[in-house]
């Protein structure tokens, strides 16, 4: 017996459905690799995150900040931030616009030049993990 011919319309619904299958398959590999990607972008992004300083070495070194920020980043001036509860990645980057001297002011210009990298995020991480005033 004779292989049957398939009809046009036949022909059509079967190319039709090997590209919506070959599309699904492409979206598949597709949505795959842009879940990677928004992994891996957000590692990338999160690069302070992850190299998150030590709070016990901040707790320590926090003694300075106390005068002005308050015992626990509370401040009783109003002049002057609460640290408490703020995000590390802002402290860090505060802290060291008051190094390089991208914010001008004298106090903090003093008081965070005797600061190492290491000192700065342990700091940021202590302050950070205290819970947020009102």
């Amino acid at each position: 017996m004779g292989q049957r011919t398939p009809s046009y319309a036949e022909g059509v619904l079967y190319k039709t459905l090997w590209t919506c299958n070959r599309f699904l398959e492409g979206m598949r590999v597709t949505i795959k690799n842009m879940r990677w990607a928004v992994v891996i972008g957000f590692a990338l992004s999160s690069g302070v995150a992850m190299a998150a300083g030590n709070i016990e070495a901040g707790r320590a070194k926090a003694a300075m900040c106390m005068s002005c920020h308050g015992a626990e980043g509370i401040s009783a001036v109003p002049s002057y931030p609460n640290l408490a509860g703020q995000k590390e990645a802002y402290l860090v980057k505060a802290l060291n616009e008051y190094k390089d001297g991208q914010r001008n002011n004298a106090v903090m210009k003093a008081m965070v030049a005797p600061l190492n990298a290491a000192d700065i995020e342990n700091l940021s991480a202590y302050f950070s993990s205290l819970k947020p005033g009102k």
